[in-house]
């Protein structure tokens, strides 16, 4: 979208800036990063799994595809159903691309503000792994499978919310039938 034309002229950079104007129009506040881990062995430790090497299809920069189908599956239906399909199929591509006999696999999100101090000048450098981020990050688990003969079992899913949370006053229906007998 290009703005409308000025009444005053301004140097070609500012003028640029100007007409791009447009495309940022929220700040982002929050920034994601997803991870997936892995266990081989009954007391194994986690450890991480570079996604590049598992699935190296990239979107756009340094983003997956494979991020961005978990981004985009956030809060909607298919989400259960599509990680652990994922976890299947990491579990199988490990083993037959490395070996892996995969137990365990888990999915994770690593969510931090911004407008922070400690994202100025991070440790690390921006390198990916959890042990890098600033103490202000957000860690959450957002599924946890024990892979048995190739398949996920769920361990934890991530909680759907408070389940008390009663349901607007708008979108409540009221009874309208007539209780039997009475007429």
């Amino acid at each position: 979208m290009k703005l409308g034309r000025l009444p005053v002229s301004l140097p070609r950079r500012l003028l640029q800036q100007y007409n791009t104007a447009a495309l940022f129009t929220h700040r982002c506040s929050v920034w994601s990063d997803w991870w997936v881990e892995v266990k081989q062995g009954k007391d194994a430790v986690w450890r991480g799994v570079d996604m590049r090497e598992v699935a190296p299809m990239p979107e756009a920069g340094y983003r997956l595809r494979v991020e961005r189908m978990l981004a985009d599956t956030l809060g909607k239906k298919t989400a259960l159903s599509f990680r652990k399909r994922l976890a299947e199929w990491i579990a199988r591509r490990l083993k037959q691309k490395d070996g892996m006999e995969i137990t365990g696999l888990r999915i994770r999100r690593a969510l931090w503000r911004t407008n922070t101090p400690e994202l100025n000048f991070p440790r690390g450098h921006w390198e990916r792994g959890l042990d890098t981020l600033p103490a202000t990050t957000q860690i959450s688990t957002l599924a946890e499978y024990a892979i048995v003969n190739g398949t996920a079992i769920v361990v934890q899913a991530r909680p759907k919310g408070p389940a008390g949370t009663p349901q607007p006053k708008i979108f409540r229906r009221e009874n309208t039938s007539k209780p039997a007998g009475k007429a």
